[in-house]
Parts: C-alpha cells; structure tokens; sequence
C-alpha cells in the first residue's frame, strides 16, 4: 500500500498547507491527522455543526479533553479521500472564515 499510503501524506499536507494559508492553526500536526484550533469552546461547536449540516464529519475537542482556550475540531483524513473531498472542505472553511 505504499502507492495509497504516499497519497495520504501528500493530500494531508495539501490541506494543513491549505489550512494556514487561509490562517487556520492546525498546530504541529504531520500526519493525516489535522487539529483545526479555533479555541473558543461555542465558536468550534458551532464550526463542528456547520460542517456536518454540509456533509462533512468533523470530531470536536473541548476542555476537558483539551486545556479550557484551546478547543478544536480534528480532521482525519483517510486513503479513500480524493482531491474532490479536499477540495470542498476547503470551500466550506474558506467560507465558514468569510462569514465569521
């Protein structure tokens, strides 16, 4: 699966560069593993729900779990996700950035 493993990392790296282009934190992630740190703890809700009203599935993170400031959503991206998925994310959170 090194083909498939390859592609995984590149698109990972596609979207975190994505991501802090547009000023989104995504922490020292490296791997297809991709916090996106919002901090507030109603604003990420309110990110993580706005995403699924669109189609995406976006995992929230607040405190306990996280320190109280540094709540999140975490994208995990996986092999079967093309550059189609990629790319819509991105539009959603461009404008999710726009409209907030």
């Amino acid at each position: 699966m090194d083909t498939e493993r390859a592609n995984l990392f590149k698109n990972a790296e596609k979207l975190r560069s994505s991501l802090n282009i547009m000023g989104y934190n995504t922490g020292k992630s490296t791997t297809q593993v991709i916090p996106i740190i919002i901090g507030d703890e109603r604003k990420t809700m309110r990110l993580s729900e706005w995403l699924e009203e669109n189609g995406i599935m976006a995992m929230t993170f607040r405190p306990p779990t996280v320190p109280k400031g540094e709540s999140r959503i975490r994208l995990a991206l996986s092999a079967i996700h093309k550059d189609e998925h990629i790319g819509r994310l991105v539009e959603l959170l461009d404008k999710w950035r726009a409209i907030n």
